[in-house]
């Protein structure tokens, strides 16, 4: 990035984003093992309750990764906000994260907040496909008018991580995610992207981005097809509940 005009003419949404989520991975690291280590020394354990530390550790590290983000001045990604946790825009394609915890049961994509800004977050329509992404404005960011950037201001990631707040030396994980959907209680949330990032750009050369798998239909759904399909053929036959015949 950026993309010749015959590049742009083949590049999918999921490739944009990709090429995009490499320069993220290395300063996220470095800002995420610092704001872990400092909270860890902040909440020694011999002095602070474990259990209610843990419940705190969460957002202490988010609003802490966020300080140093602002200090450090990452240029490229920047503050989305003032809510004071780490919501960042890629300059260039205007695309955004927020970092949240790994969901604890699936160890995936966490759950939306519920709010009403937090589910519009969520609901976004599928990854465009080649021809349909639309550039940014050539010269703005590049210089070079023979040169595209994709305008991605209207995609939105999940950055989750995972790994022990309390123990520096377990390593972290970060994934990317580009939900679509916000499932039913008990259910993962849907996505069509998703994409672990490293702290080293040579790294991503042998690395995928994936989209979610697909799930099996739940049973009661099934169940609610065949009520429907057994109504369907009862009115075509003239059987309703009024006038069906007795069984014995």
């Amino acid at each position: 990035m950026p993309y010749t005009y015959d590049e742009f003419a083949k590049l999918t949404e999921e490739q944009a984003i990709a090429d995009v989520l490499k320069t993220l991975g290395g300063p996220l690291f470095d800002i995420m093992v610092k704001a872990r280590a400092d909270v860890t020394t902040r909440f020694p354990a011999d002095l602070f309750p474990k259990i209610r530390v843990k419940s705190l550790a969460n957002s202490e590290i988010n609003a802490h990764a966020t300080k140093l983000w602002q200090e450090e001045n990452q240029l490229e990604w920047t503050l989305s906000d003032a809510s004071g946790f780490l919501h960042l825009t890629h300059e260039a394609t205007g695309l955004k994260i927020v970092l949240r915890r790994v969901d604890p049961k699936t160890r995936s994509l966490p759950k939306s907040n519920r709010t009403k800004v937090g589910t519009a977050y969520y609901l976004q329509s599928s990854c465009k496909k080649a021809g349909e992404l639309k550039p940014r404005e050539a010269t703005l960011f590049n210089g070079n008018s023979d040169l595209l950037i994709p305008d991605l201001s209207g995609t939105r990631l999940i950055v989750a991580w995972d790994g022990a707040w309390d123990d520096i030396d377990n390593p972290l994980i970060l994934c990317a995610y580009r939900p679509i959907d916000i499932a039913e209680y008990g259910r993962p949330n849907a996505y069509d992207f998703k994409m672990e990032l490293t702290a080293n750009k040579d790294e991503y050369a042998g690395l995928r981005f994936e989209p979610m798998p697909e799930a099996e239909p739940l049973p009661n759904l099934l169940v609610q097809e065949d009520e429907m399909e057994e109504e369907r053929v009862n009115v075509e036959s003239g059987q309703t509940e009024g006038n069906k015949p007795d069984i014995e």
